[in-house]
């Protein structure tokens, strides 16, 4: 569910920088086109969009498809195959990990962080909503009724310096200087633009975009987007009333400098809404030039319909795209089950699907990181492929034992540590097992890292475990563990197999042996999981 939200909510904030990029195409078009888009459409569409955006992103829900996004963009969800230890620690949680970036995230942490930020956000913006509603209800109260119309009411106050609407659950209201109604043909104006924020919905929206700019608090276009639908909220009005009532552009335009004059110096009321809007920056002189610009004919229907569909389905077809971009990289339960049915069909080591397999198998094969560290353990395994079988078939030994090294060292011919507890060569040995198998480690010279030296040793100490255990998965639980480890956990827990003696806690590398078990799935499997 961590992995769905993230996604749902990442996908989201990017629809919602196409969304405007399309609003701002349809109004930058618009303005060109001798048949114009009227500004209550462009609104709309902005409205439109925004949904879209909002719901289009619930299709990541649906089962994936084709991958339409380089993988250069992808961002996997598994654990992570950087480093034991925050395998370790990212154990049974998928981890949120761009590919071609050094690092990585758990999915539940980053989906903790995301819904902290959207409910910090969501506070910020109820909060604002209380302060907002609480300060316009102060003013209602003191204000003096003047008109009312069913659940509208006109209230005139010295409170106010602009007019200003808000709406309430059950109550519509419009505020008007008390000053203003010495000037009866600006009181009209201010009335009617009030009035058609009401009939707009906008005074409802108010509290709808507040939401929003909370939960994508950290989404710039969010807010760019926001500001643009509030402005076409206002250019709506002016155009309402100046093509609808006896009012001309001169009249509305003097009004609306008039009222501005004093926006200057009121403070805005979040969830209000006054005429007056953008006084301070280059909104009034576009509002007013637009109302005194003479517009084209409106565009014909069939053509708004286009536009409004291709923007939508737009939007749409950037979710079905875009859904790619973050998968859900994990093989399940089922998946892995399904492979290791493949694997078992030639195979003498035994293979078991439980958790720690897929965890393993998932850290070898979900992440970028692994899938790296996988294809190019392949192909250094090729270099040494030809050699390791001719050993193991002179011994009898099963084919699959090509797996130790993938495991130990991804075919990597790793030099000595500073401790001698550390491994060396492909096959890993530490220096006492090396020595007990006749490889040289003196300081001048150490055969753990010729590989056909070290693979003599290797063969022969296998063939020596199995030999004394009777089980491939013992033996190698005890290549890893020691021998003394695995007799204990037969004699202590009747163990006849590695998982029993591990579950037991008879392990020395945690999740070894599932680690071998995946390795060996996926080299069954290669072509299915797509590597060469």
């Amino acid at each position: 569910m961590s992995v769905a939200f993230v996604r749902v909510y990442l996908l989201s904030n990017v629809l919602m920088v196409l969304g405007l990029l399309a609003l701002v195409l349809v109004q930058q078009g618009s303005a060109r086109l001798d048949r114009q888009v009227p500004y209550r459409k462009q609104m709309q569409l902005g409205y439109a969009l925004i949904f879209a955006a909002l719901i289009a992103p619930l299709a990541a829900f649906a089962p994936q498809g084709g991958n339409f996004m380089p993988m250069a963009t992808q961002v996997w969800s598994a654990n992570s195959m950087r480093t034991l230890d925050e395998a370790i620690e990212h154990h049974g949680r998928p981890v949120i990990s761009a590919a071609g970036l050094d690092t990585s995230v758990a999915a539940g942490t980053l989906s903790q962080w995301l819904l902290c930020l959207c409910f910090a956000g969501l506070l910020f913006a109820l909060a604002r909503i209380w302060t907002g509603n609480r300060a316009a209800r102060l003013i209602a109260n003191r204000a003096h009724t003047i008109r009312r119309f069913g659940s509208l009411r006109i209230l005139a106050t010295d409170d106010a310096t602009v007019p200003f609407s808000f709406w309430v659950p059950g109550a519509s209201y419009i505020v008007v200087p008390a000053a203003l109604i010495l000037r009866p043909d600006d009181f009209r104006i201010a009335v009617r633009h009030e009035g058609q924020h009401h009939r707009q919905g906008d005074s409802r929206i108010a509290y709808l975009t507040e939401l929003l700019r909370g939960i994508f608090l950290l989404n710039p276009a969010m807010h760019l987007f926001l500001r643009r639908l509030q402005a076409l909220q206002e250019f709506s009005c002016d155009e309402a009333i100046v093509s609808r009532s006896r009012v001309t552009p001169q009249g509305y335009c003097a009004c609306l400098l008039s009222v501005a004059e004093e926006a200057i110096r009121a403070r805005q009321i979040p969830t209000c809404l006054n005429m007056a809007t953008g006084a301070n920056g280059s909104l009034l002189s576009r509002r007013i030039r637009a109302v005194l610009h003479e517009r084209g004919q409106p565009i014909q229907s069939w053509k708004l319909f286009a536009l409004y569909a291709v923007s939508i389905l737009g939007i749409l077809a950037a979710a079905t795209a875009l859904r790619g971009s973050i998968h859900d990289r994990r093989v399940s339960l089922a998946e892995a089950q399904a492979m290791a049915t493949v694997a078992r069909a030639d195979s003498s080591i035994p293979i078991e699907v439980n958790e720690q397999v897929v965890a393993e198998l998932n850290r070898f094969v979900g992440t970028p990181d692994g899938r790296t560290l996988i294809r190019a353990a392949l192909q250094r395994m090729a270099a040494y492929e030809p050699m390791i079988s001719l050993q193991l078939r002179r011994h009898n030994l099963p084919a699959d034992l090509l797996v130790v090294p993938l495991v130990e060292s991804g075919y990597r011919n790793l030099a000595p540590g500073p401790d001698a507890r550390q491994g060396a060569g492909i096959w890993m040995f530490i220096e006492p097992t090396a020595r007990s198998f006749g490889l040289d480690t003196s300081a001048g010279r150490d055969e753990r890292l010729n590989v056909a030296s070290e693979t003599r040793a290797a063969v022969q100490m296998l063939s020596s475990l199995h030999e004394e255990f009777g089980d491939w998965g013992l033996a190698l639980l005890a290549y890893n563990s020691g021998e003394k480890v695995v007799r204990r956990a037969i004699t202590e827990t009747g163990a006849t197999d590695a998982f029993t003696a591990i579950r037991h806690g008879y392990e020395n590398d945690r999740r070894y042996f599932a680690r071998i078990t995946a390795a060996l799935i996926v080299l069954k499997n290669t072509r299915r999981l797509g590597f060469p």
